[in-house]
């Protein structure tokens, strides 16, 4: 089961005014797939809903920018995407951190992980950001497995490449893959409450 299920090609993005970095604050962009758009109107310009870890990342200090991030998106989609976002009159923002939570997606089509570390480190380069986190992908119930291997991956691409590896779901998951009680109505998105604590925890580690 994909996280976000598909995602429908999409017409490119009208240009829009850039979200307004608050000064003081740190800034954030964050990419992914529907784990972060969840139910929000406009992730890519900062509309969040009420229902992404990243409005309960946003505030206090730290402001969440928007970035790229759609339902059923495979890593290869989202390096697409923020390239395609530059031609179509979209400045980015200033930006002091670039959060990539990637790959879920990806895992559900048996991507080879080499070709989804060549999209990552792409990603990264697309934004001038001080610093990338790179955070575990969700728990999926129906592939635990494979998502546990993906996320044993993880520590030495980042180490490689010099970013920050946060573990932010191993406050909604049992650590083999799989979502805790509660903490998901399919198996795939994390419930409100979730989000909340996923939220939370990027947070912690954005700020410590």
């Amino acid at each position: 089961m994909m996280a976000g299920l598909s995602v429908a090609a999409a017409p490119a993005p009208a240009p829009v005014a850039a979200p307004v970095p608050a000064p003081g604050s740190l800034h954030v962009l964050a990419v992914g797939d529907s784990i972060t758009e969840a139910d929000s109107d406009d992730f890519d310009d900062a509309a969040l809903g009420p229902s992404s870890w990243a409005t309960f990342t946003d505030g206090n200090g730290v402001q969440v920018l928007g970035g790229w991030a759609h339902a059923g998106a495979t890593t290869e989609d989202m390096r697409q995407g923020l390239a395609d976002r530059q031609p179509a009159g979209v400045t980015a923002p200033a930006t002091d951190v670039l959060v990539i939570m990637a790959g879920n997606n990806d895992v559900d089509a048996s991507v080879p992980f080499d070709v989804i570390a060549e999209n990552l480190v792409a990603i990264a380069g697309t934004v001038d950001a001080g610093r990338v986190v790179l955070s575990t992908i969700a728990p999926e119930d129906e592939v635990a497995d494979a998502v546990t291997d993906f996320n044993a991956r993880l520590p030495e691409l980042a180490a490689r490449q010099g970013w920050q590896l946060v573990d932010p779901m191993d406050v909604v998951g049992d650590g083999r893959g799989s979502y805790l009680p509660g903490m998901s109505d399919d198996g795939v998105h994390p419930t409100e409450e979730g989000a909340r604590l996923i939220g939370a925890a990027l947070r912690a580690a954005l700020t410590s």
